[in-house]
């Protein structure tokens, strides 16, 4: 039966191998192209460009200025002074070395920032899938309809029930995970180039950019922060499979009119925004999350990101609307597969 179920999931990769895997790869690809760019002309305190993407602080109208602040800035004429400065990522300036010690130490806490950054490039695979998801989940049990070739699916021994359950896994878990797992490489790759540019710009790389991290903790926010999203948004993604399955023309239209419907009948008639109100609520509490999880350190991040108690009533009630709307689905290709 595993098996069964691990070939229904190698097809569905190999044939959305574009969207599921070529295309993070090559958003990887492009970021570190352009981080490397960056890296080897724009390694330098002057340069706005770099420092935006590595050190988190840019060059004013003077020789080096303070964009928060609270660091201390260097006075054009004074260029040529022997002072030496080091990298404050929280702040976001170069601050002098006290005593003008030529051991380049941070004074601040560095962590938010470069954590922030490896989680925002987190969030970039995230939501690129999600959008490749939501055209996924749209066409699946659509397309096989529309070109017959469910006709041939349907002489082989696999029943429709393993068939929409394994396309569920992939939505839910395989491509989240996998994009998590491309997104890592991505991270890494960003945090070499850190090393490189904190090396280029005379500081220690280890006290500059490593020590910084803790990567393993980052790394493991991330997966939890992503099955979360994937059963927290379960609902909706029974929804567009269902729509799927019904469409016998366009499944985006099936997918969003009954909720135009209900809304605009419902304000028409009551004067209340209730349905839409809901809906409004589940996607915004994503977005809450998705916010903490950007602010949080590494350290602290789950006290603040995932609350799943706070969350345990509607998830519960989504997974219910799933239990529901998923048989439905899988009698829908049972009975209701001609278009």
């Amino acid at each position: 039966m595993m098996r069964t179920y691990l070939a229904g999931v190698q097809r569905e990769f190999w044939e959305n191998q574009g969207s599921f895997i070529y295309l993070p790869l090559v958003i990887t690809a492009l970021l570190l192209v352009v981080c490397s760019y960056i890296v080897i002309r724009h390694a330098s305190p002057d340069s706005q460009f770099g420092m935006g993407v590595f050190g988190q602080f840019s060059s004013g109208d003077t020789a080096v200025g303070d964009v928060s602040g609270e660091g201390t800035p260097v006075p054009a004429g004074a260029a040529e002074a022997p002072v030496e400065y080091i990298v404050d990522f929280e702040k976001g300036a170069l601050a002098p070395v006290p005593g003008g010690s030529s051991d380049k130490e941070f004074n601040g806490n560095g962590e938010m920032d470069l954590n922030d950054i490896l989680h925002g490039i987190h969030l970039l695979f995230i939501n690129i899938m999600g959008i490749a998801l939501i055209a996924y989940l749209l066409n699946t049990l659509y397309s096989d309809r529309e070109d017959r070739s469910i006709l041939f699916w349907k002489s082989l021994p696999v029943s429709e029930t393993r068939n929409v359950l394994t396309k569920l896994f992939v939505a839910v878990i395989a491509v989240p995970v996998l994009a998590t797992v491309i997104s890592w490489l991505a991270q890494i790759g960003y945090v070499v180039l850190a090393l490189i540019f904190a090396y280029r710009l005379d500081l220690n790389p280890w006290t500059a950019v490593w020590s910084r991290l803790d990567l393993l903790q980052a790394f493991f926010n991330e997966i939890v922060f992503v099955l979360w999203v994937g059963f927290w948004m379960l609902p909706f993604t029974a929804w567009l499979l269902i729509a799927s399955a019904w469409a016998r023309r366009v499944p985006f239209l099936i997918a969003i009119l009954p909720f135009v419907v209900v809304i605009i009948f419902e304000k028409l008639l009551f004067d209340t925004s209730i349905i839409a109100g809901l809906l409004a609520e589940q996607f915004q509490i994503v977005s809450i999350q998705m916010g903490n999880f950007m602010q949080e350190t590494a350290t602290d991040i789950q006290r603040g990101t995932i609350d799943l108690a706070l969350a345990v009533p509607r998830m519960i009630t989504g997974l219910l609307i799933a239990g529901v709307l998923l048989p439905a689905t899988i009698w829908l290709r049972n009975h209701r597969f001609e278009i």
